[in-house]
């Protein structure tokens, strides 16, 4: 865990983005990045501070990183130590060696310098568990944490969901580990147990903390994924029925033990499985499955989804009616984008990319259209940049290039300047394509950037903080 906590809070406190302008005179801002009535910036020699929305400086810059304030406290970095300040800049606690926020980073977890990890609730101002554990683990991107300690010379673990403060699963000390070169299947913890005198290993769902199964038959190996196998037997001791679960990282699925496992590889949950069957004809049909989050079915279909060039995601790409249709399939989730094709185009090509925070989707593609005929026939050929944002397709006009959306806001850079701007899905403009760089922040907030120096725009466009700072934190 200590990897994934210094990786986060690395990020908070990265430089992040920013603006152009002069900074208007106005009241004090203190929604979405401006929370708690500040925002953390840098100066020119490296160092973080905190001003108000009108450039007043707030906290003095003193620290070499900080985070955004979250009911009243953020963490900053002095020296070699994590600290939590409160909004006068005052020190609450630390120096601690390792941190990291869970819970829409309404709490944190810190260590101490014995190597100790516990958990501070920033609404209620207190620890809510002390620094006695070995350590504290997110589970993903949910607020439920691994937590690990040792009582009377036994380890143990439990999972705890600190934004309802609930246990998921009580404290256990038989773990058993699926899903072979990975971390574990990381929604759920296996362990060993007993049932009528017969050693059987049982599994919860850790963000849930109910009961996912039970398997008297241990496991096996195929391909590469971890499969638990179960029998069943009548009162005779005659066995009637033996059933096959796979092992994802966030799911446990059901399969035939016949069943095929063409592609291996995951995204989310995801699993493609196979299954063949033999018709009275003589002909056969395979029937390709995915499966997503939580083993949910989200394509089955005699097209097989391909994996894609970076095996991030898998993609089924058909052209019909005049109209070519993409499902993507990444995160354990299903995308699609659609766009209109002449009749009779040919050499259809999709060329694609996936935003899935932003449910988006770019798309080059290209085809050829051939009219005429005999010396008159002609062939052009045709390209195209759509952008599908939600549901709704957008055309980018030639002058520009997309560059990527943000908070639903269309990012392209003018090809005659080389300079980025932010549109609407419409393509009426937010910004002028003036700044090297533009992200939406939390409240809708701009952050772009001009050279070496960031700032701030409100979501119309207009300037909030003018582009001379260093560095700009927004989480």
């Amino acid at each position: 865990m200590k990897k994934k906590l210094l990786i986060t809070v690395i990020a908070v406190i990265v430089v992040l983005a920013t603006v152009l302008g002069m900074a208007a005179c106005n009241d004090t801002l203190s929604d979405g990045i401006f929370s708690g009535g500040c925002i953390a910036v840098m100066d020119e020699y490296g160092k973080w501070g905190y001003v108000d929305s009108n450039g007043k400086e707030i906290i003095g810059f003193d620290y070499e990183g900080a985070s955004s304030f979250v009911n009243d406290v953020a963490i900053v970095v002095q020296g070699k130590g994590f600290f939590l300040i409160d909004k006068d800049g005052e020190k609450i606690g630390g120096p601690y060696t390792d941190i990291g926020a869970v819970a829409d980073n309404t709490m944190i977890i810190l260590a101490n310098k014995e190597g100790k990890y516990g958990v501070y609730d920033t609404a209620a101002k207190a620890f809510s568990y002390d620094f006695v554990y070995d350590d504290i683990t997110p589970v993903g991107d949910t607020s439920v944490v691994r937590m690990e300690s040792t009582i009377n010379g036994v380890e143990g673990v439990e999972y705890v969901d600190l934004a309802t403060g609930s246990v998921t699963m009580a404290r256990k000390t038989d773990e058993v580990t699926y899903v072979d070169g990975k971390d574990g299947a990381q929604n759920f913890f296996f362990y060993k147990a007993k049932e009528n005198n017969t050693p059987v290993v049982k599994a919860v769902n850790v963000l849930t903390g109910v009961e996912a199964g039970t398997w008297n038959g241990g496991n096996d190996t195929d391909n590469g994924w971890t499969y638990l196998i179960n029998h069943t037997y009548d009162a005779e001791g005659s066995e009637t029925a033996t059933t096959y679960h796979y092992v994802t990282e966030t799911a446990i699925i059901a399969l035939d033990k016949d069943v095929e496992v063409p592609q291996t590889k995951e995204d989310g949950s995801m699993l493609l499985t196979a299954k063949t069957a033999e018709g009275s004809d003589g002909t056969s049909t395979t029937t390709y499955t995915l499966y997503g989050k939580d083993g949910v079915v989200i394509y089955s279909g005699t097209e097989q989804p391909l994996w894609d060039s970076s095996n991030k995601a898998y993609y089924i790409t058909k052209t019909e009616n005049g109209t070519l249709t993409l499902n993507v399939y990444k995160d354990g989730a299903l995308y699609s984008a659609s766009a209109v094709v002449p009749e009779g185009a040919s050499g259809v090509n999709c060329d694609w990319g996936i935003n899935t925070e932003e449910n988006a989707i770019g798309m080059a593609i290209s085809y050829s259209v051939t009219t005429g005929e005999g010396e008159n026939t002609t062939t052009e050929s045709i390209s195209k940049n759509l952008v599908s944002v939600s549901g709704t397709t957008v055309e980018i006009p030639e002058e520009y290039t997309y560059v990527g959306v943000s908070g639903g806001k269309l990012i392209l850079t003018d090809n005659a300047r080389n300079r980025v701007g932010i549109f609407n899905t419409d393509m009426t403009a937010v910004t002028e394509c003036i700044y090297d760089g533009a992200t939406v922040a939390d409240g809708g907030y701009i952050r772009v950037s001009m050279g070496e120096c960031f700032g701030v725009l409100a979501a119309d466009g207009s300037t909030v903080l003018d582009c001379v700072y260093y560095g700009i934190a927004v989480a």
